[in-house]
């Protein structure tokens, strides 16, 4: 049984209401209460708890962000209100709309998370557990930063010590990196080796978040570096697979703490996301047979799936066939959950997966050496294996790649990227994997045939909200290109 991480609601003084507004984000906590709760550390650590509520919402890291990412991947077209993404000329007003309630949400994490940071100052703990409470605060203001960087580009920045301003000018997108790095390094120093539960960080989620982050900077070696210190603990190790349904001992909806995962963002049947459903239609065994809006779906034809090598078990795992409305259309069985009872599926989401971490490790080592080196190539082959039903340790000619064959920078990265889209295939990440390396438009291209012309379809418009009321933006100037 998976267990939730509980919020106490008591603790902080924000009201939740089912549609964002980003005037929300001035309302005036209740600081006589917060203070009075914040006793002790186990009290501080119950009031972070609130910080997990609002990612785990649907706005965030439940639902949308996921959902929007995927229509605009590669391998996925949008479906009903979600289509107009899949034409690569940025977002229309539906999703605009939706995407203004992510910005919201995201900014209440940062804002609670730097309220606790300043109120806990004064809470007698031991100097380990303020620490650890502060690394984790600081890992998760990393987290809704880096959501808001990689959509929005340069955001407005917010910590502890202008928390209480309703307005901030745009900082920079390199500023934004850099101080979510600050966080991740902090966090990485003094976060618990072990995570207290599963769905908290520990010092290895730190140092795979902080490899990601250092990939966006283009610091290849220390994203290389941070990366294998993660690998050399020994610690984690790819879920072995023999048959296609063993991946779900990764992805089902019952499990929780394997060898495999590093960071995940936790539901349950209590608490579920709505992701997974949106990944299917109506009448399906996968979820509830009521319920399922097919918010995205891929086609045979498209050159990335057409492409997917048939022994490959992860397509037979992830791919279903589906008519829908005299379409044939590939849904992804990826999350299932056949015993929920409405839209909300106990899956979890899997931000930080180890197979993540070792294509990661590949893509840095490479770049860091300006050419593909036998051990990245042994890490990629590690996940292929496992793809393959084979064992991911253990070197085998049948399905490895070979370096001779990927023997320049372009063709591994080229390699890593299309073995990296299978591995994590609806899982949120593609889309700002090929924006990050610049292969968006040539990766659209191949696979789906359409030339992208918009710069809006690489970043997200920034709410009008925020040109309603933060005298620091100006329309013309602050907007994001395309928009």
């Amino acid at each position: 049984m998976k267990k939730i991480i509980y919020i106490v609601w008591i603790a902080m003084g924000f009201s939740f209401f089912a549609c964002e507004d980003l005037e929300i984000l001035q309302e005036k906590p209740k600081y006589d209460a917060v203070e009075t709760f914040m006793t002790n550390a186990s009290r501080v650590e119950s009031v972070i708890f609130s910080c997990y509520y609002q990612l785990r919402r649907a706005p965030l890291l439940g639902q949308a962000l996921h959902t929007i990412d995927e229509t605009m991947a590669d391998y996925n077209y949008g479906s009903g209100s979600y289509a107009y993404m899949s034409q690569y000329k940025g977002l229309d007003q539906t999703n605009t709309t939706r995407v203004t309630d992510s910005w919201a949400v995201a900014y209440r994490v940062v804002r609670f998370s730097n309220e606790i940071l300043d109120l806990m100052r004064d809470t007698p703990m031991s100097d380990t557990d303020r620490k650890e409470l502060t690394g984790e605060l600081r890992f998760l203001r990393a987290l809704a930063y880096s959501r808001l960087a990689w959509h929005w580009g340069g955001v407005p920045l917010f910590d502890e010590s202008n928390w209480k301003s309703l307005y901030q000018a745009r900082s920079s997108v390199e500023e934004i990196y850099s101080f979510i790095v600050k966080d991740l390094e902090y966090a990485e120093q003094n976060l618990p080796d072990r995570e207290k539960q599963y769905g908290r960080p520990s010092k290895a989620a730190a140092k795979t978040f902080l490899t990601e982050m250092y990939l966006y900077q283009k610091r290849w070696a220390d994203a290389r570096d941070k990366a294998l210190e993660v690998i050399n603990q020994g610690r984690y190790a790819l879920v072995p697979v023999s048959v296609v349904d063993d991946f779900y001992n990764v992805f089902g909806p019952d499990v929780n703490g394997t060898s495999e995962e590093i960071f995940y963002i936790k539901f349950n049947t209590l608490s579920g996301a709505q992701f997974a459903w949106f990944l299917h239609t109506t009448g399906t065994t996968y979820i509830n047979p009521t319920q399922g809006p097919m918010g995205l779906y891929s086609l045979d034809e498209n050159q990335f799936i057409a492409n997917w090598n048939a022994s490959d078990l992860r397509k037979s795992f992830n791919l279903y066939d589906r008519t829908v409305s005299g379409v044939d259309r590939k849904l992804c069985k990826k999350f299932i959950d056949p015993d929920q009872t409405s839209s909300y599926t106990s899956n979890d989401n899997p931000l930080y997966k180890y197979s993540d971490l070792l294509l990661f490790y590949a893509e840095a080592a490479a770049r860091a050496d300006n050419a593909p080196t036998n051990d990245a190539m042994e890490k990629l082959n590690m996940v292929h294996r496992r793809a393959y039903g084979k064992n991911p340790v253990t070197p085998n000619a049948s399905v490895d790649f070979k370096l001779a064959d990927y023997n320049t920078v372009d063709k591994f990265i080229d390699l890593v990227l299309k073995e990296r889209g299978y591995e994590t295939y609806c899982e949120g990440k593609r889309y700002n994997d090929l924006v990050r390396c610049g292969k968006l438009a040539e990766c659209v291209k191949r696979a789906k045939g359409i030339d992208i012309t918009s710069e809006a379809a690489y970043w997200w418009p920034i709410p009008n909200m925020e040109f309603l009321h933060n005298p620091y933006f100006d329309v013309d100037r602050d907007q994001n290109p395309g928009y």
